[in-house]
């Protein structure tokens, strides 16, 4: 397995289901590098049986995770030692969408819990089948349809149409 490669063909995939995830380029962009450095440190592990895309976002999934829970302390941490009310989430400079109506959607699915977040992403973003979100995620193909319409479903009835517009339904 040749990393250049695997790193040319998969990055952008990796890097646009972090940022949905994360919601942020800087961190997007630290945890792409992190998983390739995890993934090639850990190259023996992979088994094929998925395929290297599905491997490498389930890395990515899990150090995504990781980093949000390191964020989520660390905030805290420092919110007890200065006694102050925690900050809003700034939007990042760069807006993914353009129009308003992506931007809210954007900011919507950014509001879900994390499992339906994921499945959102990349069933209705990335486009992944069922199968390969299912191997990403470690579900059945029908805990993946399930959740998937819980969670279109949770976005709420004014982004429900925006969502079938952009073919996520």
């Amino acid at each position: 397995m040749e990393w250049t490669d695997v790193y040319e063909e998969h990055a952008d995939n990796v890097f646009r289901f972090l940022m949905y995830f994360l919601g942020n380029r800087e961190d997007a962009e630290d945890v792409t590098q992190e998983t390739f450095l995890k993934a090639f440190h850990k190259q023996d592990s992979y088994k094929q049986q998925a395929s290297i895309r599905t491997w490498l976002i389930i890395i990515a999934r899990h150090q995504a995770i990781d980093r949000v829970r390191r964020k989520q302390r660390g905030k805290l941490l420092h919110n007890l030692f200065r006694r102050e009310q925690p900050e809003q989430i700034a939007l990042p400079e760069e807006m993914l969408f353009q129009s308003e109506t992506k931007r809210e959607l954007y900011l919507e699915i950014q509001n879900l819990k994390p499992d339906y977040r994921a499945v959102v992403i990349l069933k209705g973003i990335q486009e992944l089948t069922n199968q390969e979100v299912a191997d990403i995620l470690g579900w059945s193909e029908g805990k993946v349809r399930v959740t998937f319409h819980r969670a279109i479903k949770s976005l709420g009835g004014k982004l429900m149409k925006e969502a079938e517009a952009y073919g996520m339904v």
